[in-house]
């Protein structure tokens, strides 16, 4: 998706529309590592469990974002329609934790399997807070 396709996605997140994605997706808000300047893009998430989501970085040699999760992070997320606090940490090379978390999202996303065959890097996000009000 291009940076056309983030900002409508983005519109859309933060509006009352945000049911038609929410289910699926979020907005991440993360500082740069080196820039310290905020950044928000929308990613495509599963549940692990009640306080841990997966985010798989499409193409992940190709993008940049994660590298400021390399370290656990705390970062701001746009979730059903509600902000909420949350860590982050990508992980790469922990063939392990990263098989159990693909499996996880994969579970979610099917159609996705082919795309992500050989992926080794998956972002793990660690709800801090999660609201029950409705949206």
């Amino acid at each position: 998706m291009g940076k056309l396709g983030n900002r409508l996605v983005t519109l859309i997140l933060r509006s009352p529309a945000h049911r038609l994605m929410s289910g699926a997706v979020l907005l991440l808000t993360f500082r740069g590592r080196r820039s310290g300047r905020w950044f928000t893009t929308p990613v495509q998430y599963a549940r692990a469990d009640e306080c841990t989501l997966i985010v798989v970085p499409g193409r992940a040699e190709l993008k940049r974002w994660w590298h400021n999760l390399r370290i656990e992070a705390p970062v701001r997320l746009r979730l059903a329609g509600k902000d909420v606090d949350a860590t982050a940490e990508a992980i790469e090379d922990d063939t392990a934790r990263v098989s159990t978390a693909l499996r996880a999202y994969l579970e979610r996303f099917e159609r996705a399997r082919r795309s992500l065959a050989g992926q080794r890097v998956v972002v793990l996000v660690h709800l801090r807070e999660v609201s029950s009000e409705p949206s």
